[in-house]
């Protein structure tokens, strides 16, 4: 930990170097010994006082020090009053004294979702002893041995034996279930997670096996104890007390670390689930059975067990007899007919038959704020704005065309992780697509063809380190893109369809038609399993973590593992991700069919629909480099069908085929319709126009409830820097002065603005010194290395005459800034304004066409003393239109005989822009589906520089200011003079 241990690159000691140095002394002797004496001249030290790691607990010990000597003198510095203000030395966080004491962090349980099942009960802790019962019981029910389920007594004997056991292996616990010959849907390596809680409290030291018989309600008293009590020594005592403990039975008790995690159910479902797992139930059917129970409330209590056994028995064989949907078919009918539950009971069941309950559909999707809070609960911050944006869209087209029948949706992956995961991701495109191009230049080098086949095997190639990984023979290059050599799926493609990178590796030609259908543990273990071993090893070596495969070790992992073949169609059109199912669930309250599969098969029917030539070739390498390819997947999505990925298991592209396949398309003119809607599409860009933001919050102080109005505002109004203005010598002229680190600087300009002379000389010097500048850049680590010691060490000086050299670190710039503004009027504090809010075009009284630029600034001080936001200067005559970030214009268009409100949607969006940038006289467009920010090509750039008709003209272009509502529909924005706009009376 960098805090303990210190930093010494910037020479930042930690608080274990801190601890040594003080030894007997106090914190403040040891800082004051470092100081230099006064008037003495600098002299190079290796510590400074500043810039280093120091403990709360250092501060106290000099606190306690400093009391316990001026207690000799003060009799009124009583031990009460210190243990008052600065507690006591060893204390808990409930005794630091008013000088120490931290409070308790907010409590964030309100952010804990709700249960998945039971929609209005809060998910139970992941350590809750009924839910880590229901776990043992669903993993003893779904065990079979010879091809079945065990029976009653094995079951209970694994459920106790998986309750006992932290970790084990399955081989242990076919030694003890006394199985050893019999077959299992378990490997015997394969390492199962057993229940921490409970296995710990029936350790031999604690409970043993007696934790066993103690009452439900003994135990919940003790693990609500161990989950709530944060004092370990104050647990340790209750326990002795309450509980009779010994001890050491507490004190063992007492250091038990419970999972702070959250399960996905609540302990009410856990309680109903358990019920009819103990009764042999898989867990799919002890769900539906738990959501009956559920349902029937107290009522269930009444029912005879031999009834509650015909419950049992009728679903079953409901299930038994009727497939898929046919079976929720049937069970609603049961349960409406002869169980006769109400519509409130209805609500209260869960499973799988939920959304065929057509019943329930509710017309509209809930705008309330019982309904916003549901949505920000969803984890992800993202995913809120989506599901928000979804919502108001989806109301939308069902008030103008009517209910929707099916929606057909996936979940893209930026919404199922977090902003680090999406950090990470972004970061490993980049490394891709850089790779990609080096190996494509390698490639053009070497006069190879630029297949796909040649760039994967190339990649491949280098990431396996020039070996099969198969064989362990060396692959020359000269043989790489031959047929001697091929591409195959580490896991077979017919039960994956994985076309990812991590899928994929080398082997040799000759071993192809033995292990294409199987993972590499298969081939070995069924051809060669005393080689295995070598293997593994020699796959460990070859697929380890590099510069230029960071990720290499995943695909180890997933080359020595078992792969559970498992059916890949249900897995790819419904996306088992919590997330997805969330999503599902909340589209089934109003629309009867949806479903939510996994999106990342789309780019195989995007190369099987020949849909190749509809973006251009970058696009399809970062699909963010346009808006409507997300629109373009929706469709895609739209048309899969189940029997597409039945034809594309048999497709497995590395393969030879006897003869060519056509890949079938959805219907005829497909490509024609998919290319014509696509082109049609206008895309529209979030405009948030609010400036400040109001919030009321209620605070009771002394039982007195008081409602304070908070004002916050809606970005950032300046950079972070703050400068102070200086009238430079003999010179009339004003500039902002600001301290940069010298370590900052990269270019002969910045050198330039540097205040000082002889400061600005000595750097240039130390630069000449370092084989000096490189065009304009200066040479990295010209101002400051480091030694090999890992310390760094400075490279200019200021003259000492009388001592040693002074280092520079920082020193003063000069910059000519234009858009500042004062931070308060008693202080030379200056700030550089971050953004322009808006820019107003209007003619003034000559006829000719005048900008004026409102920063954020100054929208911001307008809205704070109630003034109208748009506002004309004094010579304005006749407003034209507003510009801000994320406008959309029509561009382009010279011929205006016609009306524009005629033209179709496929013409205007090939002239619709968004507003990108504003400054002075310069305005930057970009076409409204283009995110392609590094391109300044027309026509997805246009730049207007002044009011003229010439190249970069605002009467060449002609802007148009447009609106473009939810559904697609645009609106000429054309209000001549805006309530908002007045005249400024500045």
């Amino acid at each position: 930990n960098a805090i303990y241990v210190g930093i010494p690159a910037s020479q930042k000691p930690g608080i274990l170097h801190t601890q040594n140095q003080i030894a007997n002394c106090t914190l403040g002797v040891y800082l004051e010994g470092l100081l230099p004496e006064e008037g003495n001249t600098y002299r190079k030290q290796n510590e400074r006082v500043r810039n280093r790691f120091l403990s709360r607990d250092m501060f106290q010990n000099e606190l306690h020090i400093i009391w316990n000597f001026q207690a000799q003198f003060h009799s009124t510095l009583t031990e009460e009053l210190k243990i008052q203000i600065i507690g006591q030395k060893s204390a808990n966080k409930h005794q630091q004294g008013a000088v120490f004491y931290q409070r308790p962090l907010k409590s964030q349980k309100f952010r804990v979702g709700k249960c998945e099942l039971e929609k209005t009960k809060t998910k139970c802790s992941i350590s809750d002893l009924t839910y880590q019962e229901m776990l043992a019981y669903q993993w003893a029910n779904q065990l079979k041995k010879n091809g079945a389920y065990l029976d009653e007594i094995e079951r209970h004997k694994a459920a106790h034996y998986f309750m006992t056991k932290k970790r084990f292996s399955f081989k242990r616990f076919r030694f003890y279930l006394e199985e050893v010959d019999s077959i299992f849907n378990y490997k015997d390596d394969e390492i199962i997670k057993g229940s921490f809680i409970h296995a710990t409290l029936s350790d031999s030291e604690i409970f043993g096996n007696g934790w066993f018989s103690i009452s439900d309600s003994e135990k919940e008293i003790l693990w609500h104890k161990l989950h709530f009590f944060d004092n370990k020594d104050k647990l340790k005592e209750n326990l002795i007390l309450t509980h009779q403990l010994g001890y050491r039975q507490a004190s063992k008790i007492a250091q038990i670390n419970l999972d702070r995690r959250y399960a996905p159910l609540s302990k009410k479902a856990s309680k109903n689930i358990l019920f009819f797992l103990k009764k042999g139930l898989v867990y799919n059917m002890a769900v539906i059975l738990a959501g009956v129970k559920s349902s029937l409330g107290a009522s269930w209590e009444n029912i005879a067990s031999k009834d509650v056994d015909y419950i049992i028995r009728t679903e079953l064989n409901l299930y038994k007899s009727n497939k898929g949907m046919q079976f929720a078919h049937a069970l609603n009918t049961f349960l409406t007919e002869e169980m006769e539950l109400t519509s409130i009971q209805y609500a209260k069941l869960y499973g799988v038959y939920r959304s065929d309950n057509t019943l329930m559909l509710k017309s509209k999707y809930e705008v309330s704020p019982n309904a916003d809070r549901e949505i920000n609960n969803l984890r992800v911050p993202l995913l809120k704005t989506v599901v928000f944006q979804m919502r108001k869209l989806l109301n939308l087209l069902i008030d103008t065309y009517g209910p929707i029948d099916e929606i057909k949706a996936s979940l893209s992956i930026d919404l199922k992780i977090n902003k680090y995961q999406r950090y990470l991701y972004r970061l490993d495109q980049k490394r891709l697509e850089g790779l990609r191009e080096t190996y494509m230049q390698k490639l053009g080098a070497m006069a190879e063809n630029l297949t796909p086949l040649n760039l994967t095997k190339y990649e491949l190639w280098k990431e396996c380190k020039n070996t099969c990984p198969y064989t362990g023979k060396y692959i020359p290059l000269e043989e790489l893109f031959s047929d001697r050599i091929k591409v195959v799926y580490i896991h077979p493609w017919e039960w994956s369809l994985n076309d990812s990178i991590l899928n994929k590796t080398l082997c040799d030609a000759s071993l192809i038609n033995q292990i294409k259908s199987k993972t590499p543990v298969e081939y070995f273990q069924e051809n060669a399993p005393e080689h295995w071993e070598g293997v593994v090893k020699r796959a460990a070596r070859l697929f380890s973590n590099t510069k230029e495969f960071p990720s290499s070790y995943k695909k180890f992992k997933r080359f020595v593992k078992r792969y559970n073949k498992r059916n890949v169609f249900k897995h790819l059109m419904d996306d088992p991700n919590a997330i997805s199912r969330k999503i599902q669930h909340y589209l089934e309250r109003v629309v009867p069919k949806v479903g939510v599969s996994a999106g990342h098969t789309n780019a195989l029917f995007i190369e099987k629909w020949q849909l190749k030539k509809v973006f251009e070739p970058s696009v399809y390498e970062r699909y963010d480099l346009d808006w409507r390819f997300a629109a373009f997947d929706a469709y895609i999505n739209a048309n899969r069908e189940l029997h597409y990925f039945e034809i594309l298991v048999e497709q497995n592209k590395y393969l030879p085929r006897s003869k060519k396949i056509n890949f079938p398309i959805p219907y005829d003119d497909f490509r024609e319709d998919l290319n014509y809607h696509l082109h049609s599409i206008l895309v529209s860009h979030k405009k948030d126009s609010r400036i400040l933001s109001t919030r009321h919050k209620m605070v009771s102080i002394d039982k007195t409830a008081t409602i304070n109005k908070e004002v916050s505002v809606r970005g950032s109004l300046h950079k972070e820097s703050i400068y102070g203005l200086r009238q430079q010598p003999h010179s009339e002229l004003k500039s902002f002065h600001i301290r940069k680190p010298i370590e900052s600087f990269t270019t002969l300009k910045q050198v330039e603005k540097v205040v000082d002379p002889v400061v600005k000389s000595i750097m240039l010097k130390t630069i000449l010194d370092h084989n000096g500048f490189n065009g304009d850049i200066i040479p990295r680590n010209a101002f400051s290395d480091f030694s090999q010691s890992g310390k760094k060490f400075h490279k200019v000086f200021m003259p000492n005459a009388k001592g040693d050299p002074v280092p520079i670190k920082k020193v003063r710039i000069r910059e000519n800034l234009t858009g500042t503004a004062k931070l308060k009027q008693n202080l030379n504090q200056h700030v550089n304004l971050r953004k322009n809010h808006h820019v107003v075009i209007y003619k003034d009284n000559t006829g000719k066409y005048q900008e004026y630029i409102t920063s954020f600034w100054e929208a911001v001080q307008r809205a704070r003393k109630k003034e109208p936001i748009f506002q004309m200067p004094q010579d304005g005559e006749e407003f034209v239109t507003t510009l801000e970030i994320n406008d959309l214009f029509i561009l382009g268009i010279d011929d205006l005989s016609h009306p524009i409100s005629g033209e179709s949607k496929s013409f205007i969006s090939k002239h619709l822009y968004r507003v990108q940038k504003l400054s002075n006289l310069f305005y930057e467009f970009r076409l409204a589906s283009d995110n392609n920010l590094k391109n300044l090509d027309a026509p997805s750039y246009i730049r207007i520089n002044n009011f003229g008709n010439r190249k970069t003209g605002w009467l060449t272009y002609n802007p148009i200011k447009v609106k473009i509502d939810l559904t697609g529909n645009w609106v000429l924005d054309q209000d001549p003079i805006p309530k908002q706009i007045t005249k400024s009376m500045d």
